[in-house]
């Protein structure tokens, strides 16, 4: 358990994730990762601001885990914000999926929220086998090069601590601190893309490797530096030999030939 906090705590100085000085807001749905990210905070003395959704797309059950991140906030004497969304209605008036409905809808509540607090940006307990799961689903849709690098430890506003940690890991710490949550019953159930993966696909990669997770993570990585690489190349090339003039572009021919 003490190195599992010991990797997390690393992994943030590395990255320069979280700052004593700083007030954050945290997103807790009240299940196992945001609440166990809720307790390290804690534990860290980290400021921070929770804000929960209450979707309303589970009927009574979205209501209990409002009650349950506000009871918990309570007793531990955090502030709370709360919003309840209309999502099925906002996908339907959209035309989109009910997942990108409540992710427009949270985000957009969490960056008004830090306009309006000041925070110094969104926690989110995204964690490495989410990291796996959202490449291998960008795999199956075709994506380029940058589909495959996944979520990064600062995205914008958007902070990642628990990148470091697979869900497996996470679990251990909640039982070594006893850390309460509620189970989401959706979760179980492989009606989305991204559940099929994580009820039928990794299990059986695992079975192969059981550090599929992990050394899918580290290629991650790998393929972040590559990225970095191109990305760099490339905006070295246009500034030395790309013009743009009268809605045109212009490129240099020894710009060409040199490569």
């Amino acid at each position: 358990m003490h190195n599992l906090i010991s990797k997390l705590d690393n992994y943030i100085l590395e990255n320069d994730l979280l700052k004593q000085d700083k007030h954050y807001l945290l997103a807790v749905s009240g299940g196992l990762d945001s609440m166990v990210l809720c307790w390290y905070l804690e534990l860290k003395k980290v400021k921070f601001t929770v804000a929960h959704c209450n979707f309303g797309l589970r009927a009574e059950a979205s209501n209990l885990d409002t009650e349950f991140v506000e009871s918990y906030c309570k007793a531990h004497q955090l502030q709370c914000l709360t919003k309840h969304f209309e999502t099925q209605t906002f996908a339907d008036t959209h035309g989109i999926s009910i997942q990108m409905a409540a992710r427009n809808l949270r985000y957009a509540w969490f960056d008004e929220l830090c306009e309006t607090n000041g925070f110094e940006g969104i926690i989110t307990a995204h964690h490495q086998t989410d990291q796996v799961e959202t490449v291998l689903l960008n795999l199956i849709r075709g994506t380029g090069l940058k589909g495959l690098t996944g979520m990064k430890p600062i995205s914008g506003r958007i902070i990642r601590p628990l990148l470091i940690l697979s869900r497996k890991e996470i679990e251990q710490i909640a039982t070594a601190q006893q850390v309460n949550f509620r189970e989401d019953e959706s979760n179980s159930s492989d009606k989305y893309h991204r559940n099929r993966i994580r009820l039928n696909v990794l299990p059986e990669f695992e079975k192969i490797n059981p550090a599929f997770t992990e050394h899918v993570s580290k290629t991650i990585g790998y393929l972040n530096d590559a990225q970095q690489l191109v990305d760099q190349i490339f905006s070295e090339f246009k500034t030395t030999y790309v013009n743009e003039a009268e809605g045109k572009v212009f490129i240099s021919k020894s710009g060409i030939t040199n490569s």
